[in-house]
């Protein structure tokens, strides 16, 4: 299975939760890909993506948070409990290219 690092994440209409984000990327290699993309990629297991904790270095893998009645997104599930590390990533630059 491919791993990736993600650095930063786009918003749509700049919303705050989890659902409104439409990329996730990585500000160093320049690319990013969309949120259904990595959804579609994380369930059949092809790849993996991860975001390094700034305070222990710690890896935090994104998983497929999946609530009744609405579209599945990307969150971090840690220790068996759902956290908020992805929504504090940065916003992407333009110059991140899309895969």
């Amino acid at each position: 299975m491919k791993q990736f690092e993600i650095t930063c994440i786009t918003r749509d209409n700049k919303g705050r939760s989890h659902a409104d984000i439409s990329h996730i990327g990585n500000a160093i290699g320049q690319w990013r890909i969309t949120s259904a993309n990595a959804i579609a990629q994380i369930s059949i297991k092809a790849s993996a993506f991860f975001i390094k904790e700034k305070r222990t270095g710690d890896v935090l893998y994104l998983a497929v948070f999946r609530d009744a009645g609405k579209a599945p997104c990307l969150r971090i599930l840690r220790n068996e409990n759902w956290s908020d590390e992805l929504l504090s990533l940065p916003e992407c630059s333009p110059d991140c290219l899309d895969y």
